[in-house]
C-alpha cells in the first residue's frame, strides 16, 4: 500500500515534464489534404488509423482531394454523432 502511494507521487510529479518531452518529439505536419493523401497512399503515413476514405473528385480540370470519415467514430469514448456524417449535408449549387 505504502508503495503504491510512494508510486503514484512520483508518476504524478514527473507526469507533465515526460508529456511535454514525449510530445515535442512528434513528427509535424504542415501539408494540403493531397499531400498527406499521396504520402497515405505511398505507405509511407497512416492517418485516422486506417479509418479515413481518401475522395479524388475530377471537376473542370481541377483535381481535389478530401477524407471522408465513417458512420462511426474509431477512437474509443467518442459521441457517435462526431463524425462528418452528422453534419448538415452540402448541397452543390
Amino acid at each position: 500500500m505504502r508503495f503504491n502511494f510512494i508510486l503514484d507521487q512520483a508518476v504524478a510529479i514527473a507526469f507533465a515534464g515526460r508529456l511535454k518531452i514525449e510530445l515535442d518529439k512528434r513528427l509535424k505536419f504542415e501539408l494540403e489534404p493531397f499531400e498527406f493523401a499521396d504520402l497515405q497512399k505511398k505507405k509511407f503515413l497512416i492517418l485516422g488509423l486506417g479509418k479515413l476514405d481518401i475522395i479524388t473528385m475530377h471537376r473542370d480540370g481541377k483535381v481535389t482531394v478530401y477524407y471522408r470519415d465513417h458512420e462511426q467514430p474509431f477512437e474509443p469514448n467518442v459521441d457517435a454523432s462526431d463524425n462528418l456524417l452528422a453534419l448538415p449535408r452540402y448541397v452543390s449549387s
